[in-house]
């Protein structure tokens, strides 16, 4: 709607139809500062949140001088910033346009300093930092330059992709970021960074991915560090591998009798082996959590005992009624929805290779998450370099949770290869008892129908019989994907 209402007033500034050429000059400057805002959140929000382009408030300011008054006078309120990227221009920008803020973008294959350097000098007016695309040496470069207070600084990305990077030091940013609302580090050790999230009881996103062992924050300072922060919406914590851990991991302190709780916190993303998660997960609650995403690092145990806790504590995530689960080459993805209106989402990663040992792990975990998961009425199955046929002394652990599920659907050959050869080689006895309340198996694959029909039917016909004969059918409809 924003984005008609700028159109008519430019139509009407040019006078493209003849009508009411001087309409332009009857709106106030409140309505041409709403009309402004409304076309930037217009382009943010079609943009995935990304602030809108400084070409774009410049369009706006070359229209009269009126209009570049307004959008400098209220630059706050509009979110107008220059916007400095890898090009030996950035520091001539600054002198050719007023005092506004600034935001500093490295992008792929940037040169060390190139043009960064120079608008480091201006940190009383730098409001977001990305060093996303920067050599070793122009991250150490940079970050040496960043060891002073940016006072009105929001927005803080740090990445490196090489095997050593630098670690942040303890004076960074001269150890206070008290405006800053959204920090991602990737690769990046921090270790400080529990004492450096004192300072920033603003913060609404905290990102730290591919965490290497120099950059290891033990659960209890976490959660710790976590609990300055009350208006926290989004955390993610996602280590490099299991060898981020110390290996005396399972001593570490007793959770607290009391629980941190993040009022503010909706999404929850964990990358790292289930003991760091299950240590930090019992020292936080979180009432508005909706979204969890879990993944973990193989690991040749017993499942993850305390996941039906940590899930069970959350009201949202009780009642799924769908699960699409995701065979791959190097894992298994496991996704539960909700069809009520406050449901929340949840997805568990993990990491393991082979169906085998993929069947073999979820079996536990699901037999640890029963209760869960005997709400589920429609169960989703994709494969992907599966290899051979598994039997069913590890289909059946895996299936036997979903006593709930109506219909069983696929989308490619393999899963619905393996499941077929599971169902059709039953019991009399097992057929009543696997999946006992399924009623249809739905294709949505790619690929014709009468190419998979002539060769599934005949797998799962004993399973069909059976049922049919218990007095429990069960269908076998076609939804083919070439229709939409």
């Amino acid at each position: 709607m924003s984005s008609y209402v700028l159109n008519l007033v430019f139509v009407t500034f040019t006078d493209r139809c003849r009508v009411g050429c001087s309409a332009i000059h009857v709106l106030s400057d409140d309505v041409l500062i709403h009309i402004f805002n409304l076309y930037r959140q217009d382009l943010e929000f079609y943009a995935h949140n990304k602030s809108w382009s400084w070409h774009q408030w410049r369009a706006l300011a070359h229209v009269c001088q009126r209009w570049r008054h307004i959008i400098f006078a209220w630059h706050n309120y509009l979110d107008v910033r220059i916007d400095c990227g890898s090009r030996s221009t950035a520091v001539k920008a600054l002198d050719v346009w007023p005092t506004l803020p600034i935001t500093i973008e490295a992008m792929c294959n940037y040169k060390d300093g190139d043009g960064i350097i120079g608008v480091l000098e201006h940190r009383d007016r730098i409001i977001g930092i990305d060093l996303s695309g920067l050599s070793v040496s122009g991250l150490k470069t940079c970050t040496a330059l960043m060891q002073e207070p940016f006072m009105i600084l929001r927005t803080l990305s740090l990445s490196c992709n090489t095997n050593m990077p630098p670690v942040i030091s303890e004076m960074f940013l001269g150890g206070s970021a008290p405006r800053l609302q959204r920090i991602k580090l990737w690769h990046v050790p921090f270790p400080t960074l529990p004492k450096f999230l004192l300072s920033t009881r603003g913060l609404v996103e905290l990102h730290i991915k591919d965490i290497p062992s120099t950059g290891y924050i033990s659960p209890d300072v976490m959660a710790t560090s976590l609990a300055m922060l009350p208006r926290l919406r989004s955390i993610s914590i996602r280590f490099r591998s299991s060898r981020s851990f110390p290996t005396n991991l399972t001593t570490q302190s007793p959770p607290p009798p009391t629980r941190t709780v993040l009022p503010a916190l909706t999404a929850f993303m964990f990358g790292g082996v289930s003991e760091y998660l299950e240590d930090l997960m019992a020292r936080i609650d979180a009432p508005l959590l909706d979204n969890l995403d879990l993944q973990f690092f193989y690991q040749p145990t017993s499942g993850v005992p305390q996941l039906p806790q940590i899930i069970y504590r959350i009201e949202q995530f009780k009642t799924p009624h769908k699960a699409d689960i995701h065979f791959h080459h190097s894992g298994a993805d496991i996704s539960l929805t909700s069809g009520c209106l406050f449901g929340g989402d949840l997805h568990l990663e993990f990491d393991c290779d082979g169906l085998g040992r993929q069947l073999s792990l979820l079996g536990q975990v699901f037999s640890q998450c029963c209760p869960l998961l005997s709400h589920v009425d429609a169960l989703e199955l994709f494969g992907h370099n599966m290899g051979p046929h598994q039997d069913s002394t590890l289909w059946l652990p895996f299936l036997r949770p979903f006593i709930a599920v109506r219909s069983l659907l696929f989308y490619d050959q393999e899963s619905i290869s393996q499941i077929a050869h599971v169902l059709g080689g039953l019991t009399e006895e097992r057929a009543a008892e696997v999946l006992p309340m399924l009623r249809t198996i739905v294709w949505y694959g790619s690929c014709d129908w009468d190419e998979v029909e002539p060769w599934v039917i005949p797998l799962l016909q004993p399973f069909i019989d059976t049922r049919e004969l218990s007095g429990h059918p069960v269908e076998v409809p076609h939804l083919s994907l070439n229709c939409f």
